[in-house]
């Protein structure tokens, strides 16, 4: 019996291709982390609406308060918490890496892009428990999200963790 006749099509934008390349580098460390999920969608018009419906779409919590940061703010959480656990403070990633994913999410949204976290923070930290405090989007123990509204796109990273 043959299996399922999958086609896949380049993407045809350079955001696209830019998640594109962000997901074909996170795919093969993704059983690093204890908990990961995702999401990128070009839209006519991107809202904080349209981040909050893919939110709960995934099974988050949509109505979480959500903190505007600095693009470089973003770029910092995102690579915290891609390259340590928040739980052990355990390498999952080489920061090196951390940093290239975080500019292809980045590149992925495009111009113009509007930051959010669930993590108090007001300014790049070394280490994401330096906030002063978050609020959950997962049942775990400790999670981060970055959300980004951009003029063509809408993107979240979020990443749980237990001790």
């Amino acid at each position: 019996m043959a299996g399922p006749d999958i086609q896949y099509q380049t993407p045809d934008t350079p955001e696209l291709q830019a998640f594109d390349r962000f997901v074909q580098r996170l795919l093969p460390v993704a059983h690093r982390y204890y908990y990961l999920r995702f999401d990128y969608q070009l839209v006519t018009q991107p809202s904080d609406a349209v981040l909050r419906t893919m939110l709960s779409e995934e099974g988050l919590t949509s109505d979480v308060t959500l903190h505007p940061i600095t693009p470089e703010t973003a770029q910092n959480i995102v690579q915290q918490l891609l390259h340590r656990s928040m739980a052990y403070d355990t390498e999952l990633v080489p920061m090196a890496e951390a940093c290239e994913l975080a500019l292809l999410l980045a590149e992925a949204v495009g111009p113009g892009v509007r930051w959010h976290t669930n993590h108090a923070v007001h300014a790049p930290i070394t280490r994401l428990m330096q906030a002063h405090g978050w609020y959950p989007v997962t049942k775990y123990t400790f999670d981060g999200l970055v959300a980004a509204v951009g003029e063509r796109a809408v993107a979240f990273l979020v990443i749980g963790d237990e001790d």
